[in-house]
């Protein structure tokens, strides 16, 4: 007889497990000037930003041991808590600076320390092509990027994702106050006969 396969959960890390948002506002404030504005954080990723904001953000990127010492986002490790109750093989899928090669190594690290040495780590440009039953993944592009290779995929994100006021009927967002929402929609997707779509 064989052994059924686990079903695969795909966790992000920045933003969704690891709080990279918090540590780069913290370090970004320390280097600026009295004479400018406060960050608010929306603009950390804005390809508009000028050139001595996109400097400050690589240094503080290639700091080393920044990356490995990103503090656990709570609610996202209660997320991945109860996809592996649920009996989901977890699989991180994250996506690698090329500026910045020493992330990941500190991104392996990061896993390895919070999640065991065991925990299988996918460090990609493109999250679309990798296979999953579900996504977690607080960044709206990527995650659209997947459901499009994913017709049958269940897609989970943090409350306060952007695109958050944009419903789909494939993605969950997801606080503190939903868990079992999100636990239902984790059964389904586990559930599933293979080219069957989840249930809603």
């Amino acid at each position: 007889m064989t052994e059924k396969i686990k079903p695969i959960a795909l966790f992000d890390m920045d933003g969704t497990i690891a709080d990279y948002v918090s540590a780069m506002k913290r370090d970004m404030e320390s280097m600026r000037s009295p004479e400018e504005p406060e960050s608010d954080g929306d603009n950390l990723w804005d390809e508009a930003a000028p050139g001595h904001i996109k400097a400050r953000k690589e240094t503080i990127e290639k700091t080393h041991g920044w990356w490995r010492k990103l503090e656990p986002i709570p609610i996202g490790m209660e997320v991945l808590k109860i996809a592996q109750e649920l009996g989901f093989e977890i699989r991180i899928l994250t996506k690698g600076p090329n500026a910045v090669p020493q992330a990941w190594a500190e991104k392996l690290e990061w896993c390895q320390h919070h999640l065991g040495k065991e925990i299988q780590v996918t460090i990609t440009r493109d999250k679309g092509t990798v296979y999953g039953r579900v996504l977690v993944d607080d960044y709206w592009p990527f995650m659209e990027g997947w459901l499009k290779h994913r017709k049958n995929g269940v897609g989970l994100m943090p409350g306060d994702s952007e695109n958050k006021d944009v419903p789909h009927p494939d993605v969950t967002y997801y606080d503190s106050r939903n868990l079992d929402q999100v636990k239902d929609k984790l059964i389904s997707a586990r559930d599933r006969e293979e080219g069957e779509r989840p249930r809603k």
